[in-house]
């Protein structure tokens, strides 16, 4: 299963706004949708927040311990064949959320998130 979160074009690409020992904080977007993922290692959870067109949708909160790994997928567009990249938090629980990043730095912002969880490449 994959949660979609739409990303915005000619939106902020993926940016790292905080980043301490204990914490680290992405956002991304801009406009109508934007995304933001906070990593609190003090308070041992990941809050992911999205806005949809203008809607803030719930945020998602779960423990760090739940984060399985950063995984960089590749997909296949429909409409053009041309094949994308795309970042997705994998869970314990085999469930995938999509972070938005632009494809350029799909791998750069994995391994940051990784590093900063202590997760294998």
């Amino acid at each position: 299963m994959i949660a979609g979160v739409a990303t915005s074009k000619g939106g902020k690409p993926m940016a790292i706004v905080e980043r301490s020992t204990n914490r680290l904080v992405v956002e991304a977007g801009g406009g109508l949708s934007s995304f933001s993922l906070a990593l609190d290692k003090q308070a041992g959870l990941a809050r992911i927040e999205r806005n949809m067109l203008m809607w803030k949708r719930r945020p998602l909160e779960m423990p760090l311990a739940d984060i399985k790994d950063f995984d960089v997928a590749t997909f296949k567009d429909a409409v053009s064949g041309a094949e994308l990249r795309k970042l997705l938090l994998r869970t314990q629980a085999d469930e995938a959320i999509e972070v938005p990043v632009e494809e350029a730095s799909v791998e750069e912002t994995a391994a940051a998130l990784r590093d900063f969880l202590g997760l294998a490449a």
